[in-house]
């Protein structure tokens, strides 16, 4: 998919395709996340691979609403939204010791 949309080699953890938005402002999207790229990077994070599911899920969305992280400015204040919603709705548990 990469390749064939992005025109770029390799794998990448997540891809949006945002769809005209419906009459009543609605966002629809197909969103696609790599169970392959999602596994590596949880275990890189030390987190279960379905919290890096839904982290990606999430970053494709901020694209559907417009988000980018085309400058190093830009990708820190999407990278900080992404986090705020994955603690939201999947609160890293507490570790032993912290």
């Amino acid at each position: 998919l990469n390749q064939r949309f992005r025109h770029k080699s390799g794998p990448t953890d997540v891809l949006a395709f945002p769809y005209t938005p419906a009459v009543d402002g609605s966002l629809i999207a197909d969103i696609y996340v790599s169970l392959d790229r999602a596994a590596v990077q949880a275990r890189e994070r030390g987190e279960v691979v379905a919290r890096e599911v839904w982290r990606l899920f999430v970053h494709g969305a901020l694209h559907v609403a417009g988000f980018a992280h085309e400058t190093d400015a830009a990708e820190e204040a999407m990278r900080r939204v992404q986090e705020r919603w994955v603690e939201r709705v999947w609160p890293q548990p507490e570790r032993p010791g912290k």
